[in-house]
């Protein structure tokens, strides 16, 4: 699920087993890795889906 955080409330708390921060190469494979071995992972991303200058 992909979510922006403008969307969501200021009470809204994110849970995870694991916080991966960044999703280059490295952080969506390691995401990938730990959510198919079972883990709960937030990946965070500081880009948006178009871009914003």
């Amino acid at each position: 699920m992909i979510t922006d955080i403008l969307d969501m409330g200021e009470q809204t708390k994110l849970r995870g087993q694991v916080v991966v921060l960044g999703s280059g190469i490295a952080g969506a494979e390691v995401a990938t890795h730990l959510a198919r071995h079972g883990r709960e992972v937030v990946l965070v991303e500081s880009g948006r889906n178009q871009f914003d200058p």
